[in-house]
């Protein structure tokens, strides 16, 4: 397609799917329906105008999918297909706390590792997400959302990350993994030295994860969890 599209159905091809190849403008997919595959292949990136469901793969080969307030919802077979992930080829929200994000199935793990990377960020911004799960003993979901901002929570914005994000889960049981959360030296306001791996839990700070302040990486690692959800900076 060169133009938009407005899906109401379930689309269930799995080889070509929908392919988004205009070349004039940016792009609108909407509608209730449910996509087999997705693929965009426009410099001018395409936007959502309501939340999008995908059975199987996303491909990213040209341009920016902007989702912005609404849910990008892949199931346990989908992949994202695409490399060279960046700031003029990614998943962008608005950069907000009520953005939805993406939504991740993740099935029974057991014995067999499995990793995900979600290629997310705000405009400008490429903040990925990689999860790696060792152990997981029922189906669930990993929501997340980046928020470009300092965690309101703090009490001295001049000390944090400029930037956090917000993970909710379901289902999962006996989780055994890790999140590793990519940021920019950009965002990085007072001294890097000086940060901790922070996980907001119940109103209350703390620090169980990793800062890599030379690869840019705050690491967190579960074992045996049932909820990932909270906020982390």
């Amino acid at each position: 397609l060169d133009g938009n599209i407005t899906n109401n159905a379930a689309y269930t091809d799995t080889q070509y799917g929908v392919i988004l190849n205009g070349t004039v403008k940016q792009q609108t997919i909407s509608g209730t329906g449910t996509y087999g595959r997705l693929e965009l292949n426009n410099s001018n990136g395409a936007v959502t105008g309501s939340n999008i469901t995908l059975n199987k793969n996303l491909a990213l080969t040209n341009g920016i999918l902007s989702i912005g307030d609404y849910k990008l919802s892949l199931g346990e077979n989908s992949a994202i297909e695409g490399t060279g992930f960046g700031i003029s080829k990614m998943i962008t929200t608005n950069g907000v706390f009520s953005d939805e994000g993406v939504n991740k199935v993740f099935g029974v793990v057991s014995g067999t590792l499995a990793k995900f990377v979600y290629p997310i960020g705000v405009s400008g911004k490429y903040t990925p997400i990689d999860v790696t799960v060792d152990a997981n003993t029922n189906t669930g979901t990993i929501r997340i959302n980046c928020v470009n901002d300092s965690h309101p929570a703090v009490i001295d914005p001049t000390k944090v990350l400029h930037y956090y994000w917000s993970v909710e889960s379901t289902g999962l049981t006996s989780f055994t993994g890790s999140l590793v959360f990519n940021y920019l030296d950009d965002d990085v306001i007072g001294t890097e030295a000086d940060y901790y791996a922070a996980r907001l839990t119940d109103n209350a700070w703390g620090f169980p994860g990793t800062v890599d302040a030379t690869n840019n990486t705050l690491t967190y690692h579960f074992t045996g969890d049932d909820n990932l959800g909270d906020e982390y900076t």
